[in-house]
């Protein structure tokens, strides 16, 4: 399970290279939240100096991503499913699934939620936090 923590710079390791006598230039990682089915798209390149035996992807998440250069924004946080595509061009198209190197899941930590609207204040009568 990839684990990504809100506004702070992530070390993704994977195994993407593992099954592949392919040498990809980009990677294309599709993140698809569980929670509204939501997908987040973001390319980076592999730093890994062993790529034959892992991959490392050096993420940072923040809001106003360059999502072309290794940055990405989640809105929420929570699970994920994620999926890892080989690139030969550094874009957010979809390849075919030919190029689809791996899938799996992911946990978005730490994002802060601000909640608009009209009503803010919540009824929390009966409730004793000292009683837990």
């Amino acid at each position: 399970m990839i684990v990504i923590t809100q506004n702070s710079t992530n070390n993704i390791v994977v195994t993407v290279s593992q099954d592949t006598s392919t040498t990809y230039n980009y990677y294309l990682f599709v993140f698809q939240s569980l929670f509204d089915a939501t997908t987040v798209k973001f390319t980076a390149q592999d730093t890994s100096q062993y790529p034959e035996r892992f991959n490392l992807f050096a993420v940072t998440s923040m809001t106003n991503a360059n999502t072309t250069g290794g940055q990405v924004y989640f809105k929420y946080e929570g699970d994920y499913t994620y999926k890892i595509y080989g690139k030969d061009v550094n874009n957010l198209t979809t390849p075919s699934t030919d190029y689809l190197l791996e899938t799996g899941f992911a946990r978005v930590e730490g994002t802060t939620v601000t909640y608009e609207g009209a009503n803010l204040e919540y009824n929390n009568e009966g409730y004793d936090p000292d009683a837990e």
